[in-house]
């Protein structure tokens, strides 16, 4: 990640910053005063641990459009941040991988044909042109960043996860198509990189635990994730370095310790759900940024007030100094529209903001 440019008065930080503080003494680390910041100077002093002005707060979830052409998806992403202002925009790779949408998995051979046509797929052809129209309509307004999924994840959310009997019957064919996927994924990072999107949104199944799973799945778990997970995944975030990356440990009954061997700036959890690490044990885990403290799962059913609530609990559990304030994952798509907004601008009016307008 490129040095950290704050402003702060009375603080005894230089205008440069690379030295990383511990995030676990955050708390005793507030400064007198900090400038009101720009959403660029915000995420990259969370992300460095730094003080903040406010926290930086995103959300976000899907739009549903495999189905529209780039443009429009790029339109409904504008529209999104233009309506809910988000600290953080996420651009979702809704295209898709190509597979056949004629049968399922019956040979190697089908499953070869996937990785030849990976670099030509949808996820990569289609959302560059989204990004493209993306980028040339907001005009530099948003602090983007792009979604990348783990490649084995890519190919089983496509083909189905009743096909993984299927991969695991030919285990050559599988693993030399994931070298396609993370191939055109790598290419992917590159061209983000070329065209100023330097956040990026990595996505992993690969700190699920054994019991999560039944069936295939938790008899080869070992397997699956020692050969088809985590060397491509570090392959990708190793392609990645330069970038900022959160790093999304996605699901429930999570194992950190999975992930010790993975490069990240921010960890990104759903922490309110049963069997994961709660924000404090995230905290004690990682030095690094963290993001989230909001459950998604019951979002939708909140009122303001409980809302309130639980903002207040994340925002005293994770401290004012590197912490994203996020949902643990996407948001139901039919999420209101006063929660969000609620949500994202939970903290304009923070303790920070109150000093620099009282001179408290």
């Amino acid at each position: 990640m490129a040095a950290v440019h704050c402003r702060y008065f009375q603080f005894g930080y230089s205008a440069t910053v690379g030295a990383r503080p511990s995030m676990k003494s955050s708390h005793a680390m507030k400064p007198s005063h900090v400038l009101p910041m720009s959403v660029r100077e915000r995420f990259d002093s969370a992300v460095a641990g730094l003080p903040v002005d406010r926290l930086p707060v995103t959300a976000w979830l899907h739009f549903g459009s495999e189905h529209l052409p780039p443009s429009d998806t790029a339109a409904v992403h504008r529209q999104f941040a233009e309506h809910y202002q988000p600290d953080l925009l996420k651009i979702h790779a809704d295209y898709r991988l190509l597979v056949s949408h004629q049968h399922d998995l019956r040979s190697a051979d089908d499953i070869a044909a996937i990785g030849l046509s990976a670099g030509d797929s949808p996820c990569f052809v289609a959302q560059k042109q989204c990004i493209s129209a993306l980028l040339a309509s907001d005009k530099g307004k948003s602090l983007m960043m792009e979604t990348v999924f783990s490649p084995f994840q890519n190919l089983l959310r496509n083909v189905g996860a009743d096909q993984l009997t299927a991969l695991l019957s030919h285990p050559q064919a599988t693993h030399d198509t994931l070298v396609r996927i993370t191939e055109a994924t790598c290419d992917h990072l590159r061209w983000l990189r070329a065209n100023g999107i330097d956040i990026c949104f990595f996505a992993t199944h690969g700190a699920i635990a054994a019991e999560r799973y039944s069936g295939p799945a938790q008899q080869w778990h070992a397997f699956i994730v020692e050969q088809w997970i985590q060397p491509f995944d570090r392959q990708v975030l190793a392609e990645a370095d330069g970038m900022t990356r959160i790093l999304h440990a996605h699901g429930q009954g999570l194992v950190m310790d999975t992930l010790r061997n993975y490069a990240f700036e921010v960890l990104h959890v759903s922490t309110e759900l049963p069997g994961n690490p709660t924000l404090a044990a995230l905290r004690q885990w990682t030095d690094r940024c963290v993001m989230g403290g909001i459950n998604e799962a019951d979002f939708t059913g909140l009122s303001l007030a409980g809302l309130d609530e639980r903002i207040a609990h994340a925002v005293s559990t994770a401290g004012q100094q590197g912490f994203i304030l996020a949902p643990g994952c996407s948001l139901p798509s039919h999420t209101p529209g006063r929660l969000l907004h609620r949500l994202l601008k939970s903290q304009n009016h923070s303790t920070a903001h109150e000093r620099l307008v009282t001179g408290i």
